[in-house]
């Protein structure tokens, strides 16, 4: 028949539709978020400082206290930049990285638990 040119035909108008629709989601996603910021009310006023505990064996609470100062200062950042946005990624690493030492922390906890129940039991 012929058509040897109809595969190559059919991926180049698929493929251009693709880019197309690509360039147009990405101009109208740029144009919305230009065009409608949104503004995170005060919470600076409503949110208190947490002062890190006074004994020095309570390295947890000290590790969350300083943790949520940093996000505190944060979120002020943010209301002085009128920018919801600004420093989310180093939000995520601060709370990621906390719940991840928390969890490491307990299944810590659990090895040892289970290495001192074994040691009393032989």
């Amino acid at each position: 028949m012929g058509l040897s040119w109809l595969p190559y035909c059919v991926s180049v108008i698929l493929a251009g539709l693709f880019a197309g629709f690509s360039l147009s989601y990405l101009v109208i996603t740029f144009l919305f978020d230009v065009n409608c910021r949104r503004v995170r009310p005060a919470t600076r006023e409503n949110v208190p400082v947490l002062a890190p505990p006074k004994s020095a064996t309570s390295t947890i609470r000290e590790r969350l206290a300083e943790g949520n100062n940093l996000l505190v200062r944060l979120d002020g950042e943010r209301e002085r930049r009128h920018d919801s946005r600004f420093g989310t990624m180093t939000e995520q690493r601060i709370v990621w990285g906390e719940l991840l030492e928390l969890e490491l922390q307990d299944i810590d906890e659990q090895i040892s638990r289970i290495c001192s129940a074994a040691r009393d039991s032989t």
